[in-house]
């Protein structure tokens, strides 16, 4: 697959491409998308995906046609590239093994507790020294306050970044490792080499998933601490085989609250969740209970307690979080932002007629 081919035939189409390292992100200019990140279209093989529609991976050649909107005259967009059989999917691709990159010692260790940053965010110095964060003043995380994200071997097979250069062309978050396989911050150990969040989650036989670091640690720093990252506004499949494994009886989607803006997306992504779920949760173990302002870090520890509550009226009243999911769901599968396959999912809610 040569990725150059790739790249030009999108560009050609009108795709703005985000490069990413293995992969791509875009508008979805076929449905006249205008969330920059709605698509990831991998270099390698051209393989994509809509998240926002919340659809499967799906071969190149479906994405040219989907842009084009015919199956016709697109052999000219696809000359010299060597596309990914017509009915692949992304983990048919890969099919053999590969081993996941890890990261040193070193990538932890030389991080500076340049702590200003998140104090400033009501973000404690213990609270950061917790998930061993902290400043890189070199390499590909240079001027980033940097996570590191463990895995269940304690490895670090990952890195997240937020910049603190202030430029204004770098992305607020730069991640580095296989985003899809991180679950955090379930397997970060405390200093006795306790699984906070593990602990939490198990004792609790409960968890919050939020869609950023900054969320996780406003939550954390209020003594919530059963809360995993999604990063992004789509569960993960390795995500979701974890939330199956952990015996769970509440999962509360609280993404950000988008309340002032033309779209609602967190509050669709969670809509889209909560129905994802479905097909494997009954509908008295799901709930969404979205912040009470932007996101959780703009939030005081009051309207963090007063959201607790609201958040456990919720699975109170079920009727009232069913007929609004199946409101929401309605709108977003008319305007073509939710797919058939997710949208079935309403036949397992109650109040469905």
């Amino acid at each position: 697959m040569n990725n150059v081919d790739i790249k030009e035939a999108l560009t050609s189409l009108g795709y703005n491409l985000l490069d990413r390292g293995d992969y791509w992100q875009s508008t979805a200019v076929y449905r006249n998308g205008d969330n920059p990140t709605a698509l990831q279209i991998y270099k390698d093989t051209g393989v994509w995906r809509d998240y926002v529609a919340g659809e499967s991976f799906m071969p190149f050649k479906a994405l040219i046609e989907k842009s084009l909107g015919t199956t016709k005259s697109s052999d000219k967009y696809l000359s010299g590239v060597s596309s990914a059989p017509e009915n692949s999917t992304k983990k048919e691709t890969e099919a053999i093994p590969k081993i996941e990159k890890t990261f040193s010692v070193e990538d932890v260790d030389n991080l500076l507790p340049h702590y200003t940053f998140y104090n400033k965010k009501g973000i404690s110095n213990e609270t950061l020294k917790l998930f061993k964060a902290g400043m890189s003043t070199g390499g590909s995380m240079y001027q980033r306050f940097v996570f590191p994200i463990y895995n269940k071997n304690s490895r670090v097979h990952g890195l997240a970044g937020r910049d603190m250069s202030n430029i204004e062309s770098r992305p607020k978050w730069k991640h580095m490792g296989k985003k899809v396989y991180w679950i955090y911050p379930l397997h970060m150990k405390n200093e006795f080499g306790e699984k906070i969040a593990m602990s939490s989650i198990i004792n609790s036989k409960e968890v919050i998933l939020v869609e950023s670091i900054g969320d996780m640690l406003s939550l954390f720093e209020n003594g919530i601490k059963n809360v995993l990252v999604t990063f992004g506004l789509d569960i993960s499949s390795e995500l979701l085989i974890n939330l199956i494994g952990l015996n769970l009886k509440k999962i509360t989607l609280s993404f950000n609250n988008d309340f002032n803006k033309q779209e609602n997306r967190g509050r669709n992504a969670c809509v889209k969740n909560y129905l994802k779920l479905l097909s494997h949760f009954n509908q008295e173990s799901v709930s969404i209970c979205l912040p009470t302002k932007n996101d959780f870090g703009e939030m005081t520890e009051s309207e963090i307690s007063n959201w607790q509550i609201k958040k456990e009226n919720n699975y109170r009243n079920h009727e009232k979080l069913c007929q609004v999911v199946l409101k929401s769901a309605k709108d977003l599968y008319i305007n073509k932002k939710l797919s058939k396959n997710i949208y079935k999912n309403v036949k397992k809610l109650p109040c469905y007629e």
